[in-house]
C-alpha cells in the first residue's frame, strides 16, 4: 500500500518504486514474524526467533529466603610449611624471617629436588645474590658457629648440582663487587671445613660461580 501523500507507486520512478516495495514488505514480513513469535511465546513454546537467545531471569532462590551465592574459585595460597614453588614464592617467603640466620638455616633444610623445581627454568640473578650476600653476613670475616659453613656449603653445593646450568647463567650478571663477595665467601667456606668433613660441592660451586681459580 503506497503512502498517503502517493496516491499510486506508479508516479515514482521505476528504480525508486521497486526499492520502496521491496522495503516495505520486508518490514511487514519482519513485524508479522515477531509478532507470531511473541504469540508463539505466550502459549508457552519457544519460537524459532527467539531460541538461542540467554534469559537472564533470575532463578528463585531456595534455602530459607537466602540468596544462594556462588564464590570465586580462590586464589593458590601457599602455606607456611610449604616448600616455595619458583623464585617469585621463594623471595616472597625469605621476607618471613628477621635474621640472615633464619634464611639460611630454613634454606638449608631444602631437599636437592626442592631447588631442581624452583630454578627448573632459571634462579633469578638478585635472588642468587640476596642468598650470597646473606651467607656472606655470616660467614666474613668469622663465624663462631660451626653449624652455619656446613649449612652455607649444603645450599651451595645443592644449587651447584641440581641447577648447575640456572646457577651458572644468574651468576654470569654478577657486578665485579657481587663477583669479590662471592670470592670471598667461598673461601671462608673452603677455610672452615675441617679434616674430618667428606668432600662436598663447593668446588663445583666455585667452578659455577666465580670459575676456577686459574681463571
Amino acid at each position: 500500500q503506497a503512502p498517503r501523500w502517493l496516491r499510486s507507486w506508479r508516479d515514482l520512478p521505476r528504480p525508486l518504486a521497486s526499492s520502496c516495495l521491496h522495503r516495505a514488505s520486508t518490514q511487514a514480513a519482519m513485524a508479522g514474524a515477531v509478532s507470531a513469535a511473541r504469540a508463539e511465546g505466550r502459549q508457552g513454546g519457544t519460537s524459532e526467533l527467539l531460541r538461542g537467545i540467554p534469559k537472564f531471569r533470575k532463578a528463585p532462590s531456595t534455602g530459607g529466603g537466602r540468596h544462594a551465592a556462588t564464590n570465586p574459585v580462590p586464589a593458590q595460597v601457599q602455606r607456611n610449611d610449604a616448600l616455595p614453588n619458583n623464585c617469585h614464592e621463594l623471595s616472597r617467603s625469605l621476607k618471613r624471617f628477621a635474621t640472615a640466620e633464619e634464611r639460611v638455616r630454613w634454606l638449608a633444610e631444602f631437599p636437592g629436588e626442592a631447588f631442581a623445581r624452583m630454578f627448573r627454568v632459571e634462579i633469578d640473578a638478585e635472588l642468587l645474590q640476596l642468598m650470597v650476600r646473606e651467607m656472606y653476613a655470616l660467614m666474613v670475616p668469622s663465624c663462631t658457629d660451626d653449624t652455619l659453613p656446613a649449612a652455607c656449603r649444603g645450599i651451595l653445593g645443592a644449587l651447584a648440582r641440581h641447577c648447575p646450568r640456572a646457577l651458572e647463567f644468574a651468576a654470569s650478571f654478577a657486578t665485579a663487587g657481587e663477583r669479590a663477595k662471592m670470592e670471598a665467601l667461598l673461601t671462608a667456606l673452603e677455610g672452615s671445613r675441617s679434616e674430618c668433613e667428606s668432600e662436598d660441592d663447593l668446588p663445583l660451586a666455585r667452578r659455577l660461580l666465580v670459575g676456577s681459580r686459574d681463571n
